[in-house]
């Protein structure tokens, strides 16, 4: 029997292998047929490059736009179908699938003869497909799946083109674990059919099965567009979103949450449970404690030792997993929500289940929170986790309303009963007002009591409160102190906040103190330390010089250790590198790490064919689960890049020795019909090369010709801020000419007016070498050229070199050195600013206007007034519509001056001049009116204030509405 098995398995291949390639050289000639009568076509192609061409002359060969959405998806699916069977790589349950392909792609070519020899072949005949839906409906209703499957593929095969039969074999594929044909099922009974919900339920279930939480996400937003009732895609959404949290939450929990069972401090501190001051517990919670309670935490912490030495070793956590259903049943608090952990992750070969999850929760939420065996009072290990656990879930709305107030009750409950990451939680909530009234002298307080204990993520919270002086006093020591205990932790983001805040001074004179602390964690193979170093390394910034060779040296170090953005930040390198198939390489690792950005640039480089074999089909499934764009702008990003194929090809231009971005830049320059604008373009772009110095994941390969020429087309309509942008980068391009032509004094003079005409101006990193090495030359020969010190300056300060401080230092030289300079008192602004002396601030200010009327200043003016905290609204108001009037519309700092008078008129508790002037930002920050070069405003807090502002008073006019009809009711 066994050998029988055995031999069926190459037989059942052989066979399937067979009818693949009979389809194949079917189509191979039905598809010669249609190039030969279309295009006169002479020779005869083989299957891939027929496919190729009828991809190329799609638009000519089938002019109806909707035959063209669907022949693309079809012809890259027999393409990968077609590769698959060639390399052997046999799937028996995909079968049946591949099959249809080939069936759907003859039908949809109008190749009928074709369809209908493969049918035969196949083994199907008859016409009767309602019979075989009936049929597979019946075995559906008696839970017989694989017959009811069955019953509808046949139907599939007759009738290709009924959305319910493809949905109906999605729901069997689904009760037999077969995700990915569900999945593809589902995809083709919404592209027959888009409006039945029951589709999207069934899509996003197969796409939440395969842990494609943003993709199902996606889809439980369109079936919502057509039901925006429907229970199971709103329940299915609220799950998905609160997924996607969870899994930010672990990889950087900065706000708390999930890492403290992993935490060794706070592992300890679970074991020394016995409380010290019993007054302090109120006797109603506290309950005798029994001889399995007591036993429990031996056996709990036996669970956990099983579970960190066999991590990843499915066998190894069902051994924790027994111990603690076990614990469970005796009805252990510390049982339940262990076990309800082990239900919310998937671990031990459990599915996910957070309802579970919730449920076990609540039972272990429900018991008293101390325990009392006599001689002392100890914490009833798993009550306050499981609160915590509960805050959370209402906070992030997983599996119930996300609720604000609520979860603050939960994390109130939590923190009182000793939980660390409930203390943390309430911190975060108490510092941001999330259900609560900020209160941020409280927020630091429990991040203190939590980071006492242990806490990786209380720590890093406190230690930003202490480092701006929010909440209390500022006190740098001890933030830097938090920071290097988080870092130790491997918290991350830890050592960048330590490097930020060394920038400022607080490790001492120069920022080489922090310096020496990554350095002493990449001795140890920190990961997080590698990735910084890797971009230190990379920008030329944190006290290093740039080097590409080192930056990529510790992000593969960091790679191969697992580190995603790590993974993405050598990807991007090596693209700048023009290694673009190692590059495709990396990216594809990050991508299915389920990182944005990775499959973001991914998709591109499929659409492109850079690095990799084009595939459109799959290009758009990685931009569509990035989360990036709408479906409408990627099928705008992939049909620019077939412009580009299509360019390459009609002008028989080689890809050879290519990068995207040179690619993209010749298509680029051929479309700016004027050759007088093309060739400044061209020119300009020589000194505009940002991406060469810091390569960013997720930047657009085209942003930054298609950015050039949007700017182009801004001059042209009258936009006088356009102007400025190719000004700016005409006196860095003429600054750059006169430092190679020995003209040094002329070069940092125009150096400095490239800087005031346009910021920010991005300069490559080589460029950057040459000014600092002839400034510092300059310098030395002459401790009195303030050019040459203020470009030394402008270099310290892009690469981190100095602290704040002493850029501070630098900058008052040169305005001793040559204070008839405005630039000089512009940069010195800049610096009191950043240190937050607003009254010096305002003093520069009024000193630069003396020496030249520069409208750009008024903002910085304005925010001087509105930082001091004199309370003064009308006067900041005031100061800001000066500054709006004075410049032209699309500025880039309009809108953020169109926010901060909103936020002043809310001081005036006046809601409807508020709401005037937060549309009029929103209207100034819209792509019709800002510039592209210009980035997003999403940090910015007057923005996020107001917003948040205007929304509570919306509610609350809601709510007074409601009272007064209930008191006119009665």
């Amino acid at each position: 029997s066994a050998c029988n098995t055995m031999a069926a398995a190459p037989m059942e291949s052989a066979e399937a292998t067979s009818k693949i390639q009979f389809a194949v050289s079917l189509l191979t000639h039905g598809m010669n047929q249609i190039l030969k009568t279309a295009l006169g076509l002479n020779t005869t192609l083989d299957f891939n490059n027929s496919l190729k061409m009828i991809v190329d002359e799609l638009q000519k060969l089938f002019p109806d736009p909707a035959v063209q959405r669907q022949l693309r998806g079809s012809l890259e699916r027999a393409r990968a179908v077609r590769n698959q069977y060639s390399h052997h790589d046999f799937d028996a349950n995909r079968f049946e699938h591949d099959i249809e392909c080939f069936l759907k792609l003859a039908e949809l070519m109008g190749l009928s003869d074709c369809r209908r020899e493969i049918l035969k072949f196949a083994g199907v005949s008859g016409e009767d497909w309602e019979k075989l839906k009936v049929e597979g409906n019946k075995h559906y209703g008696n839970k017989r799946w694989a017959d009811a499957m069955d019953c509808y593929t046949k139907a599939i095969r007759i009738n290709a083109n009924l959305a319910i039969l493809y949905s109906n074999r999605a729901l069997c594929e689904l009760r037999l674990s077969k995700f990915n044909l569900a999945r593809e099922d589902a995809e083709d009974a919404i592209q027959l059919d888009p409006k039945p919900v029951k589709f999207y339920r069934i899509l996003s279930e197969a796409l939440a099965k395969l842990r494609l939480f943003k993709e199902a996400l996606a889809i439980c937003n369109g079936g919502l567009v057509r039901d925006p009732r429907d229970d199971i895609l709103l329940l299915r959404k609220r799950d998905c979103q609160a997924y996607l949290i969870d899994e930010r939450v672990k990889k950087q929990p900065v706000c708390g949450g999930l890492g403290e069972l992993n935490d060794p401090e706070v592992a300890r501190h679970s074991q020394m449970n016995i409380i010290q001051q019993s007054s302090n517990v109120s006797p109603s919670d506290v309950s005798p404690m029994n001889d399995y309670q007591s036993e429990s935490y031996t056996e709990i912490v036996e669970a956990h030792q099983i579970l960190q030495s066999g991590r990843g070793n499915v066998a190894e956590e069902q051994r924790a997993l027994r111990i603690f259903q076990s614990i469970a049943t005796r009805g252990c608090a510390n049982g339940l929500y262990n076990l309800a952990v082990m239900y919310k992750d998937g671990r031990a070969g459990l599915a996910r289940d957070s309802k579970k999850y919730i449920n076990l929760c609540d039972q272990a939420a429900g018991q008293k929170p101390y325990l009392d065996d006599g001689s002392a009072i100890f914490r009833n290990v798993g009550v306050a986790e499981a609160e915590n656990s509960i805050g959370m879930a209402y906070r992030d709305g997983l599996t119930v309303d996300q609720d604000n107030k609520l979860a603050f009750e939960w994390f109130v409950k939590s923190a009182q009963h000793g939980c660390p990451s409930g203390m943390n939680n309430l911190g975060v909530a108490l510092e941001n007002g999330t259900g609560c009234k900020q209160n941020l002298a409280s927020a630091r307080w429990w991040y203190q009591e939590s980071a006492n204990l242990g806490q990786a993520e209380a720590r890093y919270n406190l230690a930003l409160m202490l480092a701006e002086g929010r909440g209390g006093p500022v006190d740098t020591v001890k933030a830097t102190e938090l920071l290097q205990a988080a870092a130790d932790q491997g918290l991350p983001g830890s050592l960048r906040a330590l490097q930020k805040l060394s920038q400022s001074g607080a490790l001492g004179a120069r920022i080489n103190e922090s310096k020496k602390v990554i350095m002493q964690r990449v001795e140890k193979n920190d990961k997080e330390a590698l990735l910084l170093l890797g971009e230190n390394y990379m920008r030329g910034k944190g006290g290093f010089r740039t080097n590409l060779k080192q930056s990529e040296e510790y992000f593969k170090k960091a790679s191969d250790m697992g580190h995603e953005k790590a993974t993405v930040a050598l990807g991007s390198l090596l693209l700048q590198q023009n290694r673009s198939e190692e590059a495709v390489f990396f990216l594809s690792k990050a991508a299915e790490w389920e990182n944005a950005d990775a499959q973001w640039i991914l998709g591109r480089l499929l659409s492109l064919g850079q690095g990799c074999k084009r595939d459109l089909d799959q290009a758009r499934r990685w931009m569509i689960r990035s989360k990036r764009e709408t479906p409408d702008v990627i099928s705008d990003v992939i049909e620019f890049f077939n412009e580009i194929i299509k360019f390459e090809g009609i002008n028989g231009l080689s890809q050879e020795g290519l990068s995207c971005d040179e690619r993209c830049e010749r298509y680029c320059d051929s479309s700016v019909p004027d050759p007088s604008l093309r060739d400044a373009i061209k020119k300009l772009r020589k000194y505009f090369t940002p991406r060469q110095a810091s390569p960013a994941p997720g930047l657009c390969f085209h942003d930054l010709n298609h950015e050039i020429n949007v700017m182009a087309e801004r001059v042209i309509t009258g936009s006088e801020t356009a102007k400025k942008y190719f000004v700016g980068l005409g006196l860095l391009a003429d600054s750059y000419t006169a430092l190679q032509g020995g003209e040094h004094s002329e070069a940092f003079h125009l150096f400095r007016k490239a800087g005031s005409t346009w910021q920010p101006l991005d300069i490559d990193a080589l460029t950057w070498e040459s000014f600092y090495s002839a400034a510092t030359k300059a310098f030395r020969n002459d401790e009195r050229d303030a050019a040459a010190l203020f470009v030394i300056m402008r270099y310290h300060q892009t690469r981190q070199l100095s602290s704040n401080a002493e850029l501070l230092e630098m900058t008052k030289t040169c305005t001793e050195l040559d204070p008839a300079v405005a630039d000089y008192h512009t940069f010195l602004i800049q610096m009191y600013c950043t240190i937050g002396d607003f009254d010096s601030c305002l003093r520069a200010i009024d000193q630069a206007r003396e020496l030249e009327s520069e409208p750009a200043w008024l903002y910085e003016r304005a925010t001087c007034l509105r930082m001091q905290g004199r309370n003064n609204p009308k006067a900041v108001i005031e100061a800001y519509q000066k500054f709006i009037s004075s410049n032209e519309p699309d500025n880039r700092k309009v809108p953020e001056a169109l926010y901060c008078i909103s936020r002043e008129y809310i001081q005036l508790m006046d809601e409807r001049k508020a709401r005037e002037y937060f549309e009029k930002a929103l209207r100034a920050e819209s792509a019709e009116v800002r510039l592209p070069c210009f980035p997003p405003i999403k940090d910015f807090p007057p923005k996020n204030q107001v917003k948040s502002m205007l929304e509570a008073m919306h509610l609350a006019a809601d709510l007074e509405r409601l009272l007064k009809t209930q008191l006119l009711l009665g």
